[in-house]
């Protein structure tokens, strides 16, 4: 009897939807998805909140689907923009967040095992300074699909 309902719980817990933040600890993420950006490579937003009183910082991220998965950002050189690896990590104040979004922060999943496909969902594992690992099923969505959408206005 105590294998059916745990099957069942099982079960149940296995329909649950993929959408929704996800946390750990102090630390929420909210509205992440991934992107493709060529058939080797695609790319991740999120807002990550650090909702606690002492400080973190993102320390990496890895997924099944590429060989390394990277924490991009981008700077100007001769009025042309680049991507670079952000090797220090991403600092999470107390109370403070960071916004992943195209043309900014985002993680990068360099050497895809298949294409990424429109539609599909991809795990992906972010790794932080005290510990922390938080697990994320990503949806692949069309490369220029809207963005993070804004919070809504406050009436008054």
């Amino acid at each position: 009897m105590k294998n059916i309902l745990l099957a069942g719980a099982l079960a149940a817990l296995a329909a649950l939807p993929l959408a929704g933040p996800a946390a750990a600890q102090d630390i929420r993420v909210e509205g992440a998805y991934a992107v493709v950006a060529n058939p080797m490579s695609g790319a991740a937003y999120m807002v990550i909140r650090n909702e606690g009183s002492t400080p973190d910082r993102l320390t990496g991220a890895e997924s099944p689907v590429a060989k390394r998965t990277e924490l991009h950002g981008h700077e100007m050189s001769d009025g042309i923009a680049r991507m670079r690896a952000i090797d220090e990590g991403l600092p999470l104040p107390p109370g403070g967040s960071a916004v992943l979004e195209r043309g900014g922060l985002h993680l990068m999943f360099m050497g895809l095992a298949a294409p990424l496909q429109d539609g599909e969902t991809i795990p992906v594992t972010l790794q932080f300074e005290s510990g922390a690992r938080i697990a994320l099923e990503l949806r692949v969505t069309p490369q220029h699909a809207g963005e993070i959408p804004p919070p809504a206005p406050q009436n008054p």
